[in-house]
């Protein structure tokens, strides 16, 4: 059966398009002609009328401007209820006002599943003044409801859009942190004598933290810790604009020389600020040198915490010495110290989330980083376990006791190994 402007029964039906203020009722049954109870109602409506068959109504194509729908069940009730149920969850992807409309008892029909959201009525064998009530009335809400539906499905396809901008956002922002770990070292240097231990945790995908362990030549190793302030995608970008700065080798001729850690803080301090950033104007660093020919590490830290000396038999101490933080300042002093390391002491540069970290546990009760237990327990056992403590106490401090912040540690332990000039003898 076809889409028609019905006059059938003696109902003077009007065209949809003849008056766009007349209500618009969807007739669906499943064989003509109108019955008329139905066209006299509709008449008295002064309703424009599309019929349609139960086959074609149960496509989503179905005319979905209609401000009332009136289902037409079949005399035969029990092949009609799974037509009429098909009908139904049709309709529920554009919900209008519909009426069953049956001139026999419903027969559990009333019971059948009704999709949620769909305004759905009965009328059994009713007169036509009622009829033509019930129809008037549906229709003076089909405006409103078809606009309620309308915003409905303009905010689904909005909450998609927004579903799929999120998941785009989300892909960025994971190759993003790959990209960023594709900057830290791949290879840590092996040597017989001296190990390297880190941890970089992220407070989100990226990091505003980075840091770098490199050999120098045959006996000297480049180590640096950087803070960019803030978070997020600026401060990572920033640090990549670090990494770039850390150069402590420089080509001298034929030969080459080994860039003092405070040298290097004075030259990354101009770079910022010739840089003139907007965003993440500030950072924290520290730079080291260690050299395995007689075990010693040469620092210059500004803005960044004070290292950590962990000595076995011996209580950690911090290391403190003068550096201020980098782009705040044109001449600025770093302090340049050096220590002489003893096999089996490590020594632990650090981000000030790990202060956050440790200071922020509710448990610890602590304004200094000294007084914590993580920090008192140094010493006693490998510095991995320790490192491992940290690595728990991330993954399972709630956020609410943790003020996020980027969490970067770099260590270097000395072995018991002899050094190079040792061995060579």
């Amino acid at each position: 059966m076809g889409t028609a402007t019905l006059t059938a029964g003696g109902c003077t039906s009007r065209p949809i398009e003849a008056d766009v203020d007349s209500p618009h009722v969807q007739v669906i049954l499943d064989a003509e002609p109108l019955p008329p109870i139905l066209a006299a109602a509709l008449d008295r409506t002064c309703a424009a009328v599309t019929v349609r068959g139960y086959e074609e109504a149960c496509y989503p194509e179905s005319d979905c401007r209609a401000d009332a729908v009136v289902l037409v069940v079949p005399p035969d009730q029990q092949t009609a209820a799974s037509q009429i149920q098909r009908v139904l969850d049709v309709l529920a992807e554009r919900p209008r006002g519909t009426l069953v409309l049956t001139d026999r008892p419903l027969n559990g029909l009333a019971s059948m599943g009704h999709p949620p959201g769909l305004p759905i009525s009965f009328a059994v064998n009713p007169s036509v003044g009622e009829l033509a009530a019930r129809l008037s009335t549906i229709c003076e809400h089909g405006g409103a409801l078809r606009h309620i539906t309308e915003q409905a499905e303009s905010m689904k396809q909005r909450g998609r859009q927004i579903a799929d901008e999120v998941n785009h956002l989300d892909e960025q922002l994971r190759l993003a942190s790959q990209v960023q770990r594709d900057f830290l070292p791949q290879r840590v240097p092996r040597c017989d004598d001296v190990r390297f231990l880190t941890l970089f945790r992220p407070a989100d995908y990226v990091s505003g933290d980075i840091y770098d362990i490199s050999r120098l030549d045959e006996t000297r190793i480049g180590l640096a810790v950087a803070d960019v302030t803030g978070h997020g995608i600026p401060a990572a970008l920033l640090t990549l604009f670090v990494k770039r700065a850390w150069r402590a080798k420089e080509i001298d001729g034929n030969g080459y020389r080994i860039i003092p850690p405070n040298e290097l803080l004075d030259r990354l301090n101009r770079d910022v600020l010739e840089a003139d950033l907007q965003q993440c104007q500030f950072l924290s660093a520290c730079c080291a040198v260690y050299d395995r020919h007689d075990r010693t590490i040469t620092w210059a830290r500004g803005g960044l915490p004070y290292p950590i000396l962990v000595r076995p038999g011996e209580a950690p101490i911090e290391i403190r010495t003068h550096g201020e933080l980098l782009g705040a300042f044109q001449q600025p002093h770093f302090e340049l110290r050096r220590e002489q390391l003893q096999p089996g002491d490590t020594m632990i540069f650090f981000s000030d989330g790990l202060e956050a970290l440790l200071l922020g546990d509710a448990a610890s009760r602590c304004d200094r980083l000294d007084d914590t237990a993580w920090f008192k327990s140094l010493g006693r056992g490998p510095i991995e376990d320790h490192i491992a403590d940290l690595r728990r106490r991330l993954d399972e401090i709630p956020d609410s006791r943790w003020p996020r912040d980027d969490v970067t540690l770099l260590a270097i332990s000395v072995e018991d190994a002899a050094p190079p000039h040792h061995r060579e003898r």
